[in-house]
């Protein structure tokens, strides 16, 4: 729903007024949905200046509890940037689509999707072919240690840490990567983004009428907390890279019981 309503002189004298489905974001609420979503929160209605819109009419952007997110964070944290910040990122990168060529196990390079991010030892994995893939692996579709992972279509802002073991493995396109600015703040990021704050700066952009979609440019522009405790950030990045490395040494030793059990019993 949107309606105008009497503003104020700084947006030309008119506001938005706006409403939105909780249950599906982005979606257009059904009369009952409405009903039932002011009872659940009298935030689901609100207004929007016109200077503010940046462009979007869709009410899941400027949903109100981002901005309290945004507000708490300059308040409690020393400074607030964005992924864009050479202190936080050297490059978003968001590859292009392609025709895959897929080739058997041995010939190619390991290649993964959005829904298998959160394994340790991803399952069904494919091989693209270098042959064919060679220049857009190197260039685009690469992994490297301590990358942070979003899904970015379909399924909205799952976030992975890159552990050792995958680094030279490719992942598809709808994946982006954020190569850190150096170790020291990789997995502090990659820890903030996949806090309940960065999942919904991160998702706030989601757009698409049927296929839900992010992209590179909106992940550069999402908020992100340099801490007062600088100390702080510096253990919460420490343990994030130390959980990652253990996650190649549980690879590493899942791999190794397999083998014996492979040569001794089977």
């Amino acid at each position: 729903m949107v309606e105008k309503s009497n503003g104020t002189a700084d947006d030309f004298g008119t506001n938005l007024r706006l409403s939105y489905c909780p249950y599906k974001s982005g979606a257009p609420c059904k009369p009952a949905d409405t009903r039932r979503a002011r009872r659940l929160s009298s935030s689901k209605v609100f207004s929007v200046k016109l200077s503010n819109l940046r462009g979007r009419l869709d009410a899941s952007y400027h949903a109100p509890h981002v901005q309290r997110i945004i507000d708490h964070l300059k308040a409690h944290a020393a400074s607030v940037t964005t992924v864009a910040d050479e202190r936080i990122s050297r490059a978003v990168v968001l590859p292009g689509r392609f025709k895959r060529v897929y080739v058997d196990e041995g010939h190619g390079t390991i290649f993964i999707g959005g829904k298998q991010i959160g394994e340790l030892d991803p399952s069904n994995k494919k091989y693209l072919s270098n042959v064919h893939h060679a220049d857009r692996i190197a260039e685009e579709l690469e992994l490297r240690e301590n990358m942070t992972l979003i899904t970015c279509s379909g399924t909205i802002g799952k976030v992975a840490l890159v552990p050792k073991h995958w680094d030279g493995w490719a992942a598809s396109q709808h994946i982006i990567r954020i190569i850190p600015a150096s170790d020291d703040v990789a997995g502090y990021l990659s820890v903030f983004l996949s806090t309940d704050y960065g999942r919904e700066l991160i998702r706030r952009n989601t757009y698409g009428a049927v296929v839900d979609e992010i992209d590179d440019k909106q992940v550069r522009e999402v908020p992100v907390p340099l801490l007062k405790d600088e100390a702080a950030q510096i253990r919460i990045n420490a343990l994030a890279l130390a959980a990652n490395a253990k996650r190649f040494e549980a690879y590493t030793l899942e791999r190794e019981a397999l083998k014996i059990l492979e040569e001794a019993v089977l």
